[in-house]
């Protein structure tokens, strides 16, 4: 468990932070990564010709959009949430969740972002992404937010009028990091080593 006093008693290196990111950011750019942007992907079905005059055909599925600026998720943690399902009878039963939280995101050109998101999955959307709002440059209070692990946990809640079952997300942080930064280092070193980003579904709802 990490030290309350021996974290407050650190001092946070931003910069070196920063220039820890961009050498992340040109290995993935090098590696290939795939970037997304703040809005939901969507997937692209394409169908090409191939063979002797183009008799044979393939078709490949892909995904693309999402706007600009292009990044990679490097950590998310949750800050609310809400999860519902409907009595039978209902138009639409369910579930119908959502979520909103913080991320810490990493451009191609290694600048590190601090943005909020939200996810939700309801009738009529697909809830395979989040959508990335308020991006801007994160700040050494941003980086921080990272060295407390995200422990909270969904709790039953008493369902109203029309619903069969809701649960709520309680927020608890805790302290994780034995000195200040160290969240967000360790956040970009597993990206770089496992290439995943926070981005599955049942990142948010888990």
């Amino acid at each position: 468990m990490a030290n309350q006093a021996g974290y407050e008693g650190s001092v946070f290196d931003e910069q070196r932070l920063r220039r820890y990111a961009e050498r992340v950011a040109r290995e993935l750019a090098h590696m290939g990564v795939a970037t997304r942007g703040p809005a939901p992907l969507r997937e692209v079905t394409e169908t090409l010709r191939t063979g002797f005059l183009g008799l044979r055909s393939e078709t490949h599925t892909h995904a693309e959009g999402g706007g600009e600026p292009q990044f990679w998720v490097v950590a998310a943690r949750r800050e609310s949430g809400n999860l519902t399902v409907n009595s039978p009878g209902s138009a639409w039963i369910g579930p119908h969740v959502w979520v909103r939280g913080d991320a810490l995101l990493l451009t191609a050109e290694g600048q590190l972002l601090d943005s909020n998101f939200w996810w939700e999955l309801a009738k009529n959307t697909e809830g395979r992404y989040p959508v990335f709002r308020e991006i801007r440059e994160a700040t050494a209070s941003a980086f921080l937010r990272y060295d407390y692990a995200d422990k909270g946990r969904w709790k039953q809640q008493r369902a109203l009028q029309g619903q069969q079952y809701a649960e709520r997300y309680d927020r608890h942080y805790v302290l994780s990091a034995h000195a200040k930064g160290v969240g967000a280092s360790v956040s970009l070193k597993r990206l770089l080593e496992t290439r995943h980003q926070p981005v599955d579904v049942m990142e948010y709802y888990g």
